[in-house]
C-alpha cells in the first residue's frame, strides 16, 4: 500500500483546496491510501472527497500551535507514509517543526498556489516560511510563469522545481452541455431572456478578486445600450459592498448574486463570457479552466498563469488587472464581433491539451514514487 500523508490549511472552498481533493481523489483510484491533516477545522470541502480519504482536523488556536504540531508528529509517526504531500508554505512551515531535527525525506512535496502576494502581511509571513520550503526536495507550482517568478524572486533551487498544470475532469463539465432543457429551466428560474449576454464570475468575493471592476465594465456596457446581464456565482466578506456599489449604478436588474453554489455548471453553462479580476494571489485558477472546459470565452487579468490559460485572440483576452475601461473594452470587442462562441470552441481544445486532471494526477504519482 502506498501511504500519502496531505497537510493543508483548510478545507474551505478555495482552488487550492478543490486542486488538492482532485489530486487525492485520483491518488485513491490509482491504488494510494491517503490521510489529510487539517491545521483548522473548517471542513467545508470534505463532501467532495473520496470516502476512503481519512481527514484530522488539528483545530490550531494560533499562528503556530505548538499542540497542534505535537498532534502531527504523532500522526506522522502512527501513519509512517511513504510520501508527505505540502500544500502551500504554512503548512510546509508546520511539517518541518513536527519532524524537527530530522530532515524531510527525498519525496516529499509542496505545492505553492499563489503568486504575488496580497499584502504586507503575507509578504512577512513568506520571509518567515521561506527556510521551511528550501528544505524540501521538490516544490511544485501550478504554473511556469509562477515557477519563474519564484524562482527570481526567493531564490529557490531550479533542480528542486518543477510545475504541473492544474486539471480538472473536463468531460464532467463539457457533459452538462448536452442537457439543454436543464440549462433553458435555470436560465427561466433566473429571468435570462435568449437575446440576453450572459457575463459570468465564479468565485470568493474577497478584496483581491476585485468583483467591483467587472461591476464597472458592466455599468460602462449598459450605458452603451448593450443587452447584458451579470451573473456572479460565489459569495464572501464584500458581499455587502458589491451590493452597495450595485444599487448605487441602479444595475439591480441587470446583476444576479447566486450565493455560494457547490456545483457551479448549470450556472457556468449560461455563461457567454467568463470574467476573473483578480489584482493578486491568482495562479491559475481552477474556475477559470472549468470554464474552458465549459466552451466558454474567457477573460483573465493579467497576473499569474493567465497566460497559459488564455492565449490573447484565441480562446478571450487579457487584461491589466484593476483597469476596467480596458476590461470593459475586451468584453465589448467579443460582443460586438461576436467572437464569443468561436473563442468558447477554441478554449476547450486548449484546456483538452493542457488541463487534463488525470495527466494532472499522473505528475504528481510519479514524484510521490521516487526512492526515498
Amino acid at each position: 500500500m502506498k501511504r500519502l500523508i496531505i497537510i493543508i490549511s483548510s478545507m474551505s472552498f478555495g482552488g487550492a483546496e478543490i486542486q488538492t481533493l482532485e489530486v487525492a481523489n485520483g491518488l485513491v483510484d490509482r491504488g494510494f491510501d491517503i490521510d489529510i491533516i487539517v491545521l483548522d477545522s473548517m471542513n467545508y470541502s470534505v463532501s467532495r472527497a473520496d470516502k476512503r480519504i481519512n481527514f484530522h482536523f488539528m483545530n490550531k488556536q494560533s499562528f503556530i500551535d505548538f499542540k497542534a504540531i505535537k498532534k502531527i508528529r504523532t500522526l506522522l509517526y502512527d501513519i509512517n507514509p511513504n510520501s508527505i504531500f505540502l500544500v502551500d508554505l504554512y503548512p510546509t512551515m508546520y511539517f518541518n517543526l513536527a519532524i524537527f531535527p530530522k530532515k524531510p525525506k527525498k519525496n516529499t512535496v509542496t505545492v505553492i498556489h499563489s503568486t504575488l502576494p496580497r499584502d504586507n502581511k503575507e509578504k512577512l509571513q513568506r520571509k518567515i516560511q521561506l527556510p521551511f520550503l528550501k528544505r524540501i526536495g521538490n516544490i511544485v507550482f501550478v504554473s511556469s510563469n509562477q515557477m519563474d517568478y519564484w524562482i527570481k524572486n526567493y531564490k529557490l533551487d531550479e533542480k528542486k522545481s518543477l510545475f504541473i498544470h492544474n486539471g480538472v475532469d473536463i468531460e464532467k463539465f463539457s457533459i452538462y452541455l448536452s442537457d439543454e432543457e436543464k440549462i433553458l429551466i435555470t436560465k427561466e428560474e433566473l429571468g435570462i431572456e435568449n437575446s440576453h449576454i450572459i457575463i459570468g464570475n465564479c468565485s470568493r468575493f474577497r478584496v483581491e478578486k476585485r468583483q467591483k471592476d467587472i461591476i464597472e465594465a458592466v455599468k460602462i456596457l449598459k450605458e452603451k445600450g448593450y443587452k447584458i446581464k451579470l451573473l456572479m456565482v460565489g459569495d464572501g466578506e464584500m458581499r455587502e459592498s458589491l451590493e452597495e456599489q450595485i444599487k448605487k449604478y441602479e444595475l439591480e436588474k441587470d446583476v444576479i448574486i447566486t450565493g455560494y453554489i457547490e456545483d457551479v455548471r448549470p450556472y457556468v453553462a449560461l455563461m457567454d463570457i467568463f470574467v476573473l479580476s483578480s489584482d493578486s494571489v491568482e495562479t491559475l485558477s481552477i474556475a477559470a479552466i472549468e470554464s474552458l472546459a465549459m466552451k466558454k470565452a474567457t477573460v483573465l487579468s493579467d497576473i499569474g498563469g493567465a497566460s497559459e490559460i488564455v492565449v490573447d485572440g484565441m480562446n478571450g483576452y487579457r487584461y491589466q488587472p484593476k483597469d476596467y475601461y480596458e476590461l470593459a473594452t475586451k468584453l465589448e470587442t467579443m460582443i460586438k464581433e461576436g467572437k464569443y462562441k468561436e473563442m468558447g470552441e477554441k478554449g476547450y481544445l486548449h484546456a483538452l491539451k493542457y488541463f487534463q486532471r488525470g495527466k494532472m494526477v499522473s505528475d504528481y504519482e510519479k514524484i510521490f514514487e521516487k526512492p526515498h
